[in-house]
């Protein structure tokens, strides 16, 4: 049996849009990690030799300051600069491009929110109790594991890497030459991180359905909930102000449609409404002089009444006249026989108001919708 107040009610538009507004948005670390490592290696391959020339000739630089040791304190803080600035131009585009994919990989998957209600200090975040079940909350034994999985993933090549050509490298530095040795180091490291970007696109594989549905789950509501909500809207003043606004719009739609020329309105009753005008001297068949659905339709049948138009139920003749009419046209041929008896009904009458709708009328009149 369902406890009353458990939370098994997907999240409304509402709760989704105040969460949005106070930064509670999916996240994914690892997203944003493997777009920067992806976006730097596309960089490197296809858009950087200008760039890894000129890297490669501050290290060799660098190496050949052999006599550092002799400079003065001016001089040494001069080369430092001159290195720190140049390395700086040369690494510009690519600091660049990791900028904007790392802010593009925040926002993938939540969007954009810019929120200050998260900066604000609150007394639970401080709660000893509450931040202990968040510790052993399955959002944090999530992170723990990836953690753990994203240092097994970095430590191990790295240390197959050091292992088995790195202090070798450092070993046989000077029979390389410099200009070599700076190939071999950046050749291998851009493999290295070829692999660890392979493996953590895997992690993302993962990582991102998750964050999806643990911000799902955090976000259910209770039937009450939804409930209460539904409430509250309905007695805010600025949606009673919006379906004001859209009764009045809708009312002028109907106002501005030739409603007043039409004989009789046939409606659905509720759904839909169509004005029908016929004067046997001047016209060769019925024309429709005003049509709507739902909200039109109810300022229609109100209209019509404040005029005092007949206003007829018939359900399949209006859904029929509604699907097949527009304002303007004439009704469909096959109308025209269930219409001519609708029409000499009304005109039999003194007072045309009086008319009332029986179902032997509609099942004399034969309309198939399934043929319209």
């Amino acid at each position: 049996m369902q406890v009353s107040g458990e939370k098994t009610e997907q999240a409304t538009p509402k709760k989704l849009k105040d969460a949005k507004e106070k930064g509670q948005v999916p996240r994914s670390k690892e997203l944003v990690s493997v777009l920067v490592l992806v976006g730097a290696l596309f960089f490197i391959i296809n858009l950087s030799q200008a760039m890894i020339e000129q890297v490669k000739g501050l290290f060799i630089q660098s190496f050949q300051l052999s006599d550092i040791a002799q400079l003065g304190p001016k001089q040494i803080a001069h080369v430092v600069t001159n290195l720190g600035l140049s390395s700086l131009v040369a690494l510009a585009p690519f600091l660049a491009l990791v900028l904007v994919l790392g802010v593009v990989g925040n926002i993938a998957l939540g969007g954009w929110v810019l929120s200050m209600k998260n900066a604000a200090p609150k007394m639970d975040k401080i709660n000893p109790i509450k931040g202990i079940k968040k510790m052993f909350s399955s959002q944090q034994l999530v992170e723990l594991l990836k953690s753990i999985i994203k240092a097994t993933i970095i430590v191990v090549p790295l240390a197959f890497l050091l292992e088995g050509k790195f202090f070798g490298f450092m070993s046989e530095k000077f029979s390389f030459g410099t200009k070599e040795f700076i190939g071999i180091v950046i050749s291998d490291v851009f493999l290295t991180t070829l692999a660890l970007s392979c493996l953590f696109v895997a992690l993302v594989v993962i990582d991102v359905p998750f964050q999806i549905f643990n911000h799902a789950k955090q976000l259910k509501m209770s039937k009450q909930e939804i409930k209460d909500e539904f409430k509250n809207t309905e007695g805010n003043p600025e949606v009673k102000a919006r379906r004001r606004s859209i009764m009045i719009e809708t009312s002028m739609k109907a106002r501005n449609s030739k409603i007043q020329d039409a004989d009789i309105l046939i409606t659905n009753p509720t759904h839909f409404a169509v004005g029908v005008k016929y004067c046997p001297l001047s016209m060769s068949e019925p024309q429709i002089v005003a049509l709507g659905a739902d909200h039109i339709a109810l300022a229609l049948r109100i209209k019509a009444k404040e005029i005092n138009i007949p206003i007829l139920e018939i359900p399949p003749l209006a859904r029929v006249l509604y699907k097949t009419c527009h304002v303007g046209g004439s009704i469909p041929e096959d109308l025209f026989q269930p219409m001519a008896i609708v029409l000499n009904e009304v005109y039999s009458l003194n007072n045309r108001l009086d008319y009332v709708v029986t179902d032997e009328l509609i099942n004399r009149l034969k309309i198939d919708e399934d043929k319209f």
